[in-house]
């Protein structure tokens, strides 16, 4: 299963006690990439890797390193299986 989500729509703060409930992941932040009014963060926990998009101005609460719990919103989030699919043969011949 991948999940698609905007990153300006995830919501981080610090982890408190390492749990953050429902529709949560819990990572460290891995960097910081300056995008003028943004700053992209990528955090990295243990069964998945996300890019959230925070205001420039609140990213000195979110140092390199620091242990974050990301609030996933249920609105706007899509869900894409990724699970086998029967390869096509391609249109039957005889078929004109």
């Amino acid at each position: 299963m991948l999940v698609l989500v905007r990153p300006e729509l995830l919501e981080l703060e610090p982890s408190a006690d390492g749990g953050g409930g429902e529709n949560t992941l819990t990572g460290d932040v891995l960097t910081h990439t300056f995008l003028g009014s943004v700053t992209r963060l990528k955090i990295i926990g243990q069964e998945t890797g996300l890019i959230a998009d925070v205001p420039t101005v609140r990213v000195d609460s979110l140092p390199i390193g620091l242990r974050v719990v990301v609030h996933v919103p249920a609105a706007g989030t899509r869900l894409l299986s990724l699970g086998e699919e029967p390869a096509s043969a391609g249109p039957d011949p005889g078929d004109r």
